[in-house]
């Protein structure tokens, strides 16, 4: 199968192409060649120029589209969340368009379990109601820029939660005050994390990938949603430090702005869609996941 990917220099898009180059010819829409090389070996098929998505999409037996600006990588400006906007949706719906024009057999893109918004304790299932904020919206238009490649193109829509890794990612960046003994849960820590192991993550793609029955939204989150400070309390006791500095609401917003109103958010989110289809999560389990995490 030749699949094209975007974003394939990214967290996901990395391990993801290290585990399906040995069965499938993969080709990669990157803005740095020389970079990229670098990053992803010499199995993949790289190009860089606009002009020539359309065509390769044409080409293509399936896209996987991971392409956008992160999420927490910076304060959300007027002129950042404008990139967010931009580096998702319009990328998107190019695809998407040439996926319909085309009848591409198969389109994955991209999504995060914050469209659901801030839900308490509610467990969600992929038919839950969605939020208002701006991450809610943000990518509720996302999802609807993939959904313009149907009916011809089988669209799948990873709902993706915190993407657990040593390579990078959120765990990387909250391991350092954690190894200090100054980590701790956000806000009340009452708020649901849901998370996802890496391999988890890339298997899900896999599994998408193959079977022809799954389509729409799909949440990729681990089957065993957890607290904030539930999170950070085994992370802590998988570092054998204390886990109990709480950073307080108005302290977070003073720092990241309106970035904080997502990091605070809950979503309880449930893989009922993966469940139902059978999947089988190798980390299930938050302990689980840390310690081959932080093990090796």
């Amino acid at each position: 199968m030749r699949i094209l990917i975007t974003g394939a220099t990214g967290l996901i898009g990395q391990q993801l192409v290290d585990q399906l180059g040995s069965s499938h010819q993969l080709v990669a829409w990157v803005r740095d060649i020389d970079r990229a090389r670098t990053s992803l070996g010499q199995g993949v098929e790289l190009f860089s120029q606009p002009g020539e998505l359309d065509q390769r999409v044409q080409h293509a037996d399936a896209i996987v589209n991971l392409a956008g600006a992160p999420i927490a990588g910076q304060r959300w400006t007027s002129r950042y969340k404008r990139q967010l906007r931009d580096s998702r949706i319009d990328t998107t719906t190019r695809i998407a368009r040439c996926c319909a024009a085309s009848k591409t057999p198969l389109l994955i893109s991209a999504s995060a379990v914050g469209i659901y918004g801030d839900q308490a304790d509610r467990l969600l299932d992929e038919s839950a109601p969605t939020g208002d904020d701006f991450l809610a919206e943000l990518c509720r238009d996302w999802e609807r820029a993939a959904s313009q490649a149907e009916p011809h193109t089988r669209v799948v829509l990873l709902r993706t939660g915190v993407v657990l890794a040593r390579e990078g990612g959120a765990l990387q960046k909250m391991l350092p005050a954690f190894r200090r003994g100054l980590g701790g849960p956000l806000g009340s820590g009452r708020q649901y994390m849901p998370w996802i192991h890496i391999a988890d993550m890339v298997a899900a793609i896999s599994f998408a990938i193959e079977n022809t029955s799954l389509s729409g939204p799909l949440n990729c989150v681990a089957p065993n949603p957890c607290t904030s400070a539930e999170f950070a309390a085994e992370l802590g006791k998988q570092l054998r430090r204390s886990a109990r500095l709480r950073v307080f609401s108005p302290l977070l917003k003073l720092a990241v702005g309106e970035l904080s109103a997502a990091l605070l958010s809950s979503q309880r989110a449930i893989p009922a869609a993966l469940a139902g289809q059978g999947f089988r999560f190798r980390y299930p389990q938050l302990t689980d996941a840390l310690t081959a995490l932080l093990s090796t």
